[in-house]
């Protein structure tokens, strides 16, 4: 069994130690580091499989090698100089990406950059190394969550059937994976037998003649119904997926990155038993990276919880969910809650409060009749329902704000974003401009404060702040989308172009400065005008009509609805 890995300079992890033992979940917030862990374990094995098909010679205790990154078959990149730290993969040995492995004995993985386009790579200690190397009974395979598969699959030969199970192409060869398993009557029985413990009604059928068929067929028999494979829930197909997946191919080790993605609730907890009863029986040792407190409920008893956060891991941690509150400075807070005589907390980005407190008390929110909880992390649904939950857990009549910055998203991601949070009854406000301080930047309010000035007038002052402003909102424009997308391709492996989205944010910031503004670089510009304008202390971030925001008002009127909202 695979007792620990150690992991050295692969995308943001700089140096990461993990023991090991038979279930491992990986627990923490989005881009805390769990897909990279298991993204440098199958990266390594990928590579010391390609040395392998390579026909790579060992030099004694060392198999070095240079390999082009079209022969691997998995990266989690396309460009290998991207999982390097800073996107730039150097060729000093000691800068190389590094994956040491340790069982029973130990083998390091360096990857580096080598000559004329290519990666240089060695692999130090022959007893494991040859194991990693082997494609036919794979060491690891990288099991990505499936949301559903294709209507129709064509028959492929093995060999490209065990590549694109290799690279983690999992939903494209389904039923060729299934096909080939079948062929095995002591796999196969194994596998249906398993699967029948949880599905007991269900059977499995796979049928394909070479000389007639050009399609493979898999149905699911449910009693007398026998309905294509491709017509049933996510719960069932990520249970054959994985199960296939290990008695065809028998890997020592199983990464599962997300399984209970598109899963129901239900489905998750049978998930769980299937992959506890899969180790318990086989020994396969199994890496699961989740976000499910169902998952986590299910296994912690027999599993290693590892809390992930900024890459590393979080040691002495015995309960993943009270730390995660923790992190948040939550817990601290539950006496207040406990009285009942809360009506409203409203959880923001925000370190400092006040512009928040501000805009929703200019919305109709009661003064002192509402608590305003900063805390890190809105931006993870995760983390917003876990705080959700334990507002809840101990004040259920309490209403939940949650308040994001919009940070140059579009209307699209807004919704996407909104959606997780409002199914469970969470009120969502996600900011008009960029930011709080952009609802301040507004004419009516400021010529309200400040009657000596004009709304023209005022206007004319924006727009000249915005013009100073302007390389200082497009670095920042820029920088944002670029982070957001380079963080996505952490997940989809589509790295981000930094010259388009340059391009983009200047064509929007030149086609509408005032939609595209950040108010926090604004606003101190803008005070300053104002200043020179009339003389005196300048203070915009004050209560107004002026400034009531829709959303805002209508969770104020559902928060108090015996008050006057306006």
């Amino acid at each position: 069994m695979l007792t620990s890995v150690k992991i050295e300079r692969f995308k943001n992890i700089s140096e990461i130690n993990i023991n090991l033992e038979g279930i491992n979940l990986l627990i923490g917030g989005n881009n805390a580091g769990k897909s990279s862990i298991q993204q440098a374990i199958q990266f390594a094995v990928s590579v010391a499989q390609s040395t392998g098909q390579q026909n790579a010679r060992w030099e004694g205790e060392k198999c070095p090698s240079s390999l082009s990154s079209e022969t691997l078959l998995y990266s989690p990149l396309k460009d290998i100089e991207a999982l390097a730290p800073k996107g730039k993969l150097l060729t000093d040995e000691d800068q190389a990406i590094k994956v040491t492995f340790t069982d029973e004995t130990t083998s390091t993985i360096s990857i580096r950059k080598g000559k004329n386009k290519n990666i240089a790579t060695k692999i130090e200690g022959k007893l494991l190394g040859l194991q990693l190397q082997n494609i036919e009974n794979p060491y690891s395979m990288f099991v990505p969550g499936l949301a559903g598969i294709p209507a129709y699959e064509e028959y492929k030969p093995p060999s490209v059937v065990r590549k694109a199970a290799a690279k983690g192409d999992s939903n494209s060869v389904f039923r060729n994976v299934l096909l080939l398993l079948s062929k095995d009557q002591e796999s196969w029985a194994s596998f249906k037998d398993k699967f029948k413990k949880i599905f007991i009604d269900y059977e499995i059928i796979v049928s394909f003649d070479p000389n007639v068929d050009e399609n493979i067929d898999v149905r699911i028999k449910n009693q007398t119904v026998a309905l294509p494979i491709d017509s049933c829930g996510t719960g069932i197909l990520q249970a054959i997926q994985i199960l296939s997946y290990y008695y065809l191919y028998k890997p020592k080790v199983l990464i599962l990155d997300e399984p209970d993605s598109h899963l129901h609730p239900n489905n998750q907890r049978v998930l769980a038993v299937l992959l506890k009863n899969l180790n318990q029986e086989t020994g396969c040792q199994i890496l699961i990276s989740t976000h499910s407190k169902h998952l986590l409920e299910e296994l912690k008893a027999d599993a290693k919880v590892l809390w992930v956060n900024k890459s590393s891991i979080v040691e002495g941690v015995e309960d993943i969910e009270r730390n995660m509150l923790l992190d948040m400075g939550a817990l601290d807070k539950g006496d207040l809650l406990r009285n009942g005589d809360i009506p409203c907390i409203f959880l923001t980005e925000d370190t400092n409060i006040q512009g928040i407190k501000i805009l929703a008390e200019s919305s109709g929110f009661l003064p002192d009749k509402f608590q305003i909880w900063s805390y890190n992390g809105c931006s993870n649904t995760h983390v917003a329902l876990a705080m959700y939950n334990f507002i809840k857990e101990h004040a259920v009549a309490t209403q939940v704000v949650v308040h994001r910055d919009r940070d140059f998203m579009t209307d699209a991601e807004v919704t996407e974003y909104k959606r997780e949070l409002e199914k469970v009854g969470i009120n969502v406000f996600v900011t008009q401009g960029n930011d709080t301080e952009s609802h301040f930047i507004n004419e009516r309010h400021i010529s309200f404060l400040y009657p000596r000035l004009t709304q023209q007038q005022v206007k004319d002052l924006i727009n000249e702040s915005l013009e100073e402003c302007h390389k200082k909102i497009l670095e920042k424009y820029i920088n944002t989308i670029y982070e957001r997308r380079l963080q996505k391709s952490y997940r989809d492996g589509i790295k981000p172009n930094a010259g388009k989205i340059a391009d983009e944010c200047n064509s929007n910031v030149n086609a509408n400065p005032r939609d595209f503004m950040h108010g926090k670089i604004v606003e101190k510009n803008l005070r300053n005008k104002i200043q020179q304008k009339i003389g005196g202390q300048i203070i915009i971030c004050r209560v107004t009509d002026e400034i009531r925001d829709p959303t805002l008002m209508k969770f104020a009127n559902k928060i108090w609805p015996d008050s006057e909202i306006g």
